[in-house]
This record gives C-alpha cells, sequence and structure tokens, in this order.
C-alpha cells in the first residue's frame, strides 16, 4: 500500500492462516495504542491464553491482523477503496477488541401487569463497555425505569421473528473485489 510520500507499508498479516496468535511485539504496541486512545481502564492487564480448537490448525503465520494500530480505519480510509476499507475496518476493530477487555453489565427484569396479563421485558445496563466500545452499532441505550413508576401505553404490536446469524465470511468474500 502506498502511503504517500513514498511510504509503502503492508497494512494486514498474511490472510490465509486458521492461527488465532498474535505476536507479542505487536500486543504491546496495540496496547500503547489502548492507553493512549482509551485510557487505562480498557488496557486488559490479562495475556489471554489461547489454545489451538482443532488439531488441523498448521499456525505457521499468525492471526490475520493490522500490522500497525496506530493505522486506524479513520486515517487510512483516505487511501483506500470501498470496500477494502470497510474490510481493513473489520480487521482493525476485531483485532484491537481483541486486546480489550469484556463488556461489564447488569441484567434488569420488568414484570408489566396490565389488564390481568404480566408481560415481561428483560435488558441489560451496561456498566463498563469493553471491548464494545469499538463499535458504536454495539453501544446503545434501553429504557429503564423505577419500581412502581406509572407509564402509559401507546400502542401493541405484535409481529413474530426469528432471528437469522449473517452469513459466514470465506475466503472469497474476504478478498473479493
Amino acid at each position: 500500500m502506498d502511503l504517500g510520500n513514498g511510504q509503502r507499508n503492508g497494512l494486514i498479516t498474511y490472510m490465509r492462516t486458521d492461527s488465532v496468535r498474535l505476536s507479542s511485539e505487536f500486543v504491546e504496541r496495540a496496547r500503547s495504542w489502548i492507553l493512549s486512545e482509551l485510557g487505562e481502564t480498557f488496557a486488559s492487564p490479562l495475556e489471554r491464553k489461547i489454545r489451538k480448537s482443532a488439531k488441523k490448525i498448521q499456525d505457521a503465520h499468525e492471526a490475520i491482523r493490522v500490522t500497525d494500530p496506530f493505522l486506524t480505519p479513520k486515517e487510512i480510509k483516505k487511501f483506500l477503496g470501498k470496500e477494502e476499507a470497510a474490510l481493513y475496518d473489520l480487521i482493525w476493530k476485531r483485532t484491537i477488541s481483541s486486546l480489550l477487555p469484556a463488556e461489564e453489565f447488569i441484567k434488569i427484569e420488568y414484570s408489566i401487569f396490565a389488564a390481568g396479563e404480566c408481560f415481561q421485558l428483560e435488558t441489560k445496563k451496561t456498566i463498563f463497555p469493553g471491548y464494545k466500545i469499538l463499535n458504536e452499532a454495539d453501544v446503545k441505550t434501553n429504557p429503564s425505569w423505577e419500581k412502581g413508576e406509572l407509564f402509559i401505553l401507546q400502542k401493541v404490536e405484535c409481529e413474530k421473528k426469528q432471528t437469522e446469524p449473517p452469513s459466514r465470511y470465506s475466503e472469497g468474500t474476504l478478498v473479493a473485489n
């Protein structure tokens, strides 16, 4: 990748790998980005122990990751096309979030009694966003009510939904132009 001023740089590591291992040098560099940009509370002191989950993993290369955590998607976007920028954004966020602590939350359960029926709702309130701080879509606010609080029901809708997971990434969808 040509970054201008005669500077050339590879943006990600070898992409045909099944490894989840990160080099200690990269982890230290990424931690310095985390400390400088997110602060001490996000610099997880624990090194995560990752074991091989399958006997067929070769582990010849590191995991797919960005080469420099300081080259954020925002900074590199101007040098990439739309799809390349989206892929880099995904890899960068996954790489950095893998080094961040877990989200901390409390589970809140509500029981709403109306017209002789009991409706139950379960939400969570984030205490510490952890790795989710990198993805704005993951950080959302849920409604909160106090015990005994009254509210007026304005509309009732009933809809049957079945969730479907997003399609899996394949080598072809990752490197497609």
